[in-house]
């Protein structure tokens, strides 16, 4: 058994920058209060599910049906 190497360590720290800290640092912030730090949570958690579904939709889905066609 090697371990995690140094390069799952930098993605598993470039993901939780880009998807979790938005959520801790919205939920933390001393500017934001009560329903707008509800709604910047949701923005952030439903936005990246959009991102999500459309490199699904637009590239591996399509991508897919390109190379089933053939």
């Amino acid at each position: 058994m090697d371990g995690i190497s140094i390069w799952q360590l930098i993605i598993i720290v470039i993901m939780f920058a880009v998807f979790i800290l938005p959520v801790f640092m919205a939920l933390f912030s001393k500017k934001a209060s009560g329903g707008n730090k509800v709604m910047w949570v949701a923005s952030s958690v439903f936005f990246a599910w959009l991102g999500y579904l459309a490199v699904y939709f637009l590239v591996i889905r399509k991508t897919t049906l390109d190379n089933s066609v053939e």
